[in-house]
C-alpha cells in the first residue's frame, strides 16, 4: 500500500508539472499580429488624396508619414500629397491581448511633377505706326520669361515689345518650371513689322471715375 501511494503521488506530481509546462508553452507561442499593406502606385502632383487600404489580423494599425514634408496621413485613412518627391508611409501595430506586436510595414511611391503649359498673347498690330504692344503670358505654374529673338527689329522691356524697324519680330515665352511642375514647352510668336498694319490694336475702354459729393454722384469723363 505504501508503495502504491508513492507511485500515485509521483504520477500526480508529474502530471501537474506537465500541465504547467503546457501552459507555459501556450503563452510563449502567442501568435504575432500581421499587417496587410498593398503597394502604392506612382502619382502626379495635383492628384486627389490617396485612400489607404490597410488591414490587420488583430489590434489597431497606425499609418505614419516618414516624409512629412512630401506627404501626410489624414485620419489614418488617406494620404495627402504636399509636393513632388518620394513619399514613404509606415504602418505599425502594437498587437493585442491575444497577439504580439506586428512587424512594421513601409511602402514608398513617387510623386511626379505635373505638366506645365505656357500661352502668349497675340500682337499682330505691331508696326511702325503702332510700334508698341503689351504682351500677356499665362502659365500653369512658375515664372514665365519673355525674350526677343530678333532684337534687330524689336526689343522687350518687361512685357512691352517695341518695334525698331521693318522686319520680322519674334518673341519667345519660356518657363523653367519649379519644384512641383515640369519645364513648360517654349512658345514663340512672330509678327511682320510694316509701316502700317491691317490688324487694329485692341481698344482700351475709357475709365469712368465716380466721386460722391453731398450724396450725389458726379461722373468725370
Amino acid at each position: 500500500m505504501k508503495t502504491s501511494r508513492k507511485r500515485i503521488l509521483a504520477l500526480t506530481v508529474a502530471l501537474m508539472a506537465g500541465f504547467g509546462s503546457t501552459m507555459q508553452a501556450q503563452a510563449v507561442t502567442m501568435p504575432t499580429a500581421t499587417i496587410s499593406f498593398p503597394a502604392l502606385t506612382k502619382v502626379t502632383y495635383g492628384n486627389p488624396d490617396i485612400a489607404l487600404n490597410i488591414t490587420q489580423s488583430a489590434g489597431v494599425t497606425t499609418a505614419t508619414s516618414v516624409t512629412p514634408t512630401i506627404c501626410s496621413v489624414l485620419n489614418n485613412s488617406t494620404i495627402k500629397i504636399l509636393t513632388s518627391g518620394v513619399c514613404k508611409i509606415t504602418a505599425t501595430n502594437p498587437g493585442a491581448v491575444t497577439h504580439k506586436p506586428a512587424r512594421a510595414v513601409t511602402r514608398s511611391f513617387t510623386i511626379s511633377k505635373a505638366v506645365n503649359t505656357v500661352t502668349l498673347s497675340d500682337f499682330g498690330w505691331l508696326s511702325m505706326a503702332n510700334p508698341t504692344a503689351d504682351l500677356t503670358a499665362t502659365e500653369t505654374s512658375g515664372t514665365t520669361t519673355l525674350t526677343s529673338l530678333t532684337t534687330k527689329y524689336c526689343t522687350l522691356s518687361g512685357n512691352k515689345v517695341t518695334a525698331i524697324k521693318v522686319g520680322t519680330c519674334t518673341i519667345r515665352a519660356s518657363n523653367p518650371g519649379n519644384s512641383n511642375y515640369l519645364p513648360a514647352k517654349s512658345v514663340s510668336k512672330s509678327v511682320k513689322i510694316g509701316l502700317t498694319s491691317t490688324v487694329a490694336p485692341p481698344v482700351v475702354p475709357p475709365v469712368t471715375l465716380r466721386r460722391s459729393l453731398d450724396y450725389q454722384t458726379v461722373e468725370l469723363q
